[in-house]
Parts: structure tokens; C-alpha cells; sequence
């Protein structure tokens, strides 16, 4: 039942998405920060190294400034991290 509810969740939340998804590689700005997509490995979350900390998060605050790191809402089914670049 909980696994329903969140797959239910995740659905509305991909189908109520205007972001365009950055790709893997790609380097965009945002927020002022030069800011490159990488592939999140191991650790699912590698919140340490992303380049917006917790209270800048868009996948903990639901903002839709910047597209998500979490594969289950990523169109590429893909963990990412964003990470600034000078």
C-alpha cells in the first residue's frame, strides 16, 4: 500500500513537471552558479559535493527552478548531482 502512494506521488509530481531536464554533462547557470549535471554514483544521495545545499534544494523544496536529482523523477531514470564549475 505505502509502495502504491509513493509510485502515485511520484507519478503526479513527473506529470506536473514545466522544467525542461537538464542532461548529463551539461553545464547551464542558475541562480548566478555555473552549474554542471554529473551522474550520481554509489550513494544515491550525494548531497555533499551538489552545488545547492539543503535549504537551496529543488527536490527537497518542490521548486521548480531548477529540474531534480532523483532518478524516480528525472526523465533519464538517472541519480545526478549539480556541481559548480568556475
Amino acid at each position: 500500500m505505502a509502495i502504491d502512494i509513493a509510485n502515485e506521488m511520484i507519478k503526479q509530481l513527473k506529470t506536473n513537471k514545466i522544467m525542461i531536464e537538464h542532461k548529463i554533462g551539461e553545464v547551464f547557470k542558475c541562480d548566478g552558479k555555473n552549474v554542471r549535471v554529473e551522474q550520481a554514483i554509489g550513494n544515491i544521495y550525494s548531497c555533499g559535493k551538489c552545488a545547492f545545499k539543503p535549504n537551496e534544494c529543488p527536490s527537497l523544496q518542490y521548486d521548480d527552478k531548477l529540474d531534480d536529482c532523483i532518478a524516480e523523477l528525472r526523465d533519464d531514470g538517472e541519480d545526478v548531482i549539480f556541481v559548480e564549475v568556475k
